[in-house]
């Protein structure tokens, strides 16, 4: 068993640093990654707050969510790429079959998409309500508690499913 647990641990760390680096390298910041940011974050946000608030008009100009008195800019960073990696990372490591670490992270991806889609709105709105909030909301209470619900996801996850049998040395 702990030597399954260095493995795990072993595998989970090359595979986090390897994705972090490919994705900082490669894809943050151009105009690709920008585009994707405006169609998986922006764009279902405003979308949310505009049902929130139908008669406020909400716009979207590039990485902002705008209404007449608040914005709400989307950076790199938060379109909640790093949770995601995570619960990939963690579910790619585990000894389980290919059908269910891709089912887990499917999984994993809506639920974080999810999590990301109520921090923006909350954000938004606490923009909106309650402005000396928003830095203690978007760097620290969201963080942890996205990373929270992706360890337990994990965790439910890996409990929920037959490790594969790996020959025992």
């Amino acid at each position: 068993m702990k030597k399954q647990w260095f493995t795990f641990l072993g595998i989970f760390l090359c595979l986090f640093i390897l994705f972090q680096l490919l994705f900082i390298s490669s894809i943050r910041g151009s105009g690709t990654y920008l585009s994707f940011i405006h169609l998986i974050t922006v764009k279902p946000g405003a979308f949310l707050i505009g049902i929130l608030i139908p008669d406020e008009k909400i716009l979207v100009s590039g990485l902002q969510i705008l209404s007449r008195n608040t914005g709400l800019k989307i950076l790199n960073g938060c379109e909640g790429i790093e949770g995601f990696l995570l619960i990939t990372c963690g579910i790619l490591s585990y000894q389980a079959s290919l059908w269910k670490k891709l089912v887990g992270v499917s999984a994993g991806l809506l639920l974080m998409e999810s999590l990301n889609l109520m921090r923006v709105v909350s954000l938004f709105f606490t923009l909106r309500q309650q402005k000396p909030l928003f830095s203690l909301l978007h760097g620290y209470v969201w963080p942890t508690l996205i990373l929270a619900i992706g360890t337990l996801y994990f965790l439910w996850w890996s409990d929920n499913v037959t490790p594969v049998e790996t020959d025992a040395a």
